[in-house]
């Protein structure tokens, strides 16, 4: 028996085995009159067939009849039937095989529902699924709070994955998920396309979304540029038509201020500085990650083909001896991975017993019910940058340990990331506002 993970993202579904890529292809369907082609073959063919393409049944993932349909095709879970079976075919997975599906954070019960049902029908044993965000989540260094972006087709998903403890064991769990669907990779595809046929017409006098066949050339170009994970920062396409070939150069810059209001859509969602986490497929998109960054946010990438790694090691926690198929969306964080601001008390070699601003030192009593840092600062030489009502609180724990609070809205950063509430304060920590730094340290001999 083998264990196989399919990642159900539908920029690219991929089947694992063995950490390996076995099948991998957009969720993307042709209809045709005598079959269906899915993945590459029907990519290349999303411009020049517009009716009969189709990029919504795994989005969607649901009995709606289709605006066209074909043989033995008349609704979305006909065409995952069909995409699913022909993935596990390349995959050459066995009767006797298990899969576990990473699903999306956004996925409801009722498509998990129609998921399991289809993968029935493919005659394939699922032994469970699994929350995609927090499965990566739980093999990075996290914070209290932390929020996970993940892009498809249609939508991009905004995953709030919050650190809890039981029983000693510490886990990853998700709170909540919102979802933009301006902010789809297709959507945002077509957004480019625009503004590179405006290039064309400007430059070239050519309109190149007025035929099919230079749209679909225009596409090309554009979805392979993305998809390089060292992409020049200009962008060179060229389209052939009736033997005349045209040529435009286009900055990734333009394509990113096109992207911008999209972009504006997701920091609009995020009012205050937060740590994010971009899956494989957010951290793609151009000018992205320096968007959320200029914002104020702490973002960090995941590779997406590590879930299998994280299926794999805890399987135990993932399927049932019962049979019974449960959805995962806690993980326990691994043993490898760093917890920042973790809630437990700190051994008393981590907890700090100093205060560092501006060449000096200030002592911290952690022997007191509350501790302010405020009060630390009477002085005029060493006063907080930022008003009185800004400054952050120390709490101390029943353990002799050190929590940070700061006020809603505070600008004040801890090790380049917003706080959680009462978050756990060790020695090598900095505190900063701006160019300001205050950084805790421990004194051996207690001075």
């Amino acid at each position: 028996m083998t264990l196989f993970v399919l990642n159900a993202n539908d920029i690219k579904l991929c089947i694992y085995a063995d950490s390996k890529v076995l099948a991998e292809e957009p969720g993307i369907a042709i209809i045709g009159q005598n079959g269906n082609d899915f993945g590459e073959v029907a990519l290349k063919q999303i411009k020049q067939n517009p009716r009969h393409v189709n990029y919504m049944y795994w989005h969607r993932m649901n009995l709606d009849p289709l605006g066209f349909t074909g043989p033995r095709t008349n609704n979305h879970a006909d065409l995952l039937y069909q995409q699913l079976r022909e993935l596990i075919q390349r995959a050459d997975m066995g009767d006797n095989d298990e899969l576990v599906i990473a699903v999306r954070s956004n996925t409801s019960n009722e498509q998990l529902s129609l998921l399991l049902g289809v993968c029935q029908e493919c005659n394939t044993k699922v032994s469970g699924l699994v929350d995609i965000s927090v499965a990566l989540l739980s093999r990075q260094s996290v914070y209290l709070r932390n929020l996970v972006l993940d892009t498809g087709l249609q939508s991009l998903t905004i995953a709030g994955i919050d650190v809890s403890e039981n029983n000693a064991q510490q886990s990853v769990k998700k709170s909540q998920c919102s979802e933009i669907t301006e902010m789809g990779l297709l959507p945002l595809m077509d957004a480019w396309l625009a503004i590179i046929a405006d290039r064309f017409i400007s430059d070239a006098r050519f309109d190149p979304l007025r035929i099919a066949d230079t749209e679909q050339q225009v596409f090309d170009q554009l979805y392979q540029w993305l998809q390089h994970p060292n992409r020049p920062h200009t962008l060179n396409i060229e389209v052939n038509y009736q033997t005349i070939t045209r040529s435009i150069e286009i900055s990734e810059s333009v394509l990113i201020e096109k992207a911008s209001q999209r972009y504006d859509l997701v920091l609009q969602k995020l009012p205050t500085a937060q740590n994010i986490w971009l899956t494989e497929s957010s951290n793609l998109l151009p000018g992205f990650k320096e968007a959320l960054t200029n914002a104020g946010h702490s973002v960090s990438g995941m590779e997406t083909t590590s879930v299998y790694e994280v299926v794999s090691n805890q399987i135990q926690h993932i399927v049932r001896d019962t049979g019974e198929v449960q959805f995962i969306t806690a993980f326990q964080i691994s043993s490898s991975s760093q917890q920042f601001g973790q809630e437990k008390a700190p051994s008393a070699g981590h907890c700090p017993t100093h205060i560092v601003y501006q060449g000096l030192a200030l002592r911290l009593r952690p022997d007191t019910q509350h501790g302010l840092i405020r009060d630390a600062f009477k002085e005029p030489a060493t006063k907080l940058p930022g008003g009185s009502e800004e400054y952050p609180v120390l709490l101390t724990t029943a353990s002799r340990g050190l929590k940070i609070a700061t006020p809603p809205g505070s600008k004040w950063l801890l090790n380049g990331a917003t706080p959680g509430p009462e978050q756990e304060i060790l020695a090598g920590d900095k505190l900063t506002m701006g160019q300001d730094q205050l950084e805790f340290i421990r004194v051996e001999d207690g001075t």
